[in-house]
């Protein structure tokens, strides 16, 4: 089975490079993202409709547009990386909330071969539990899809 990666990026920041959320934010685990496949409702199309006539006007625009979709992406994070003295225990979790707060981030996974653009667009409310002995955080992230569609793996993103 090959590799599989969630990545995330800080989208327009100088710098910006892709951070892969298993790595780079100690004790992150992937469970779940929905709502990367969803087209949101087209955006670009614009219908008459007359008394006179059974026949509707409709203008289609000729580049696709969509509202805006959600994206929800849960994810559990580890507890026990650290102790609770040296301020270690929470660390991938308020460290992975400040990388995704206050801007555009771009997520990308080699398991859908997908892409979007998207912003935190709900709070956080984290369900702790232990599981084998092994407390955890399991989270639930909000985004907004600000093009309403996903992009492929490398593609891309229109110019905004």
């Amino acid at each position: 089975m090959a590799n599989i990666v969630f990545e995330m990026m800080r989208y327009g920041e100088a710098n910006a490079v892709w951070k892969d959320l298993e790595k780079d934010f100690e004790g992150l685990r992937y469970k779940e993202c929905t709502g990367l496949n969803s087209y949101g409702e087209p955006s670009n199309t614009y219908t008459e409709e007359f008394a006179e006539s059974s026949k509707a006007e409709v203008f289609v625009g000729s580049t696709p547009a969509h509202k805006q979709t959600t994206i929800k992406l849960t994810l559990v994070f580890l507890e026990g990386n650290g102790s609770a003295e040296d301020g270690k225990d929470d660390t991938a979790y308020h460290s992975f909330l400040e990388f995704i707060t206050g801007c555009k981030i771009a997520y990308r996974d080699t398991a859908r071969k997908r892409k979007a653009l998207m912003y935190l667009s709900g709070a956080t409310e984290p369900k702790s539990d232990t599981l084998y002995g092994q407390k955890y955080k399991e989270v639930t992230f909000t985004f907004k899809n600000v093009y309403g569609m996903t992009f492929g793996y490398d593609e891309s993103f229109p110019n905004e």
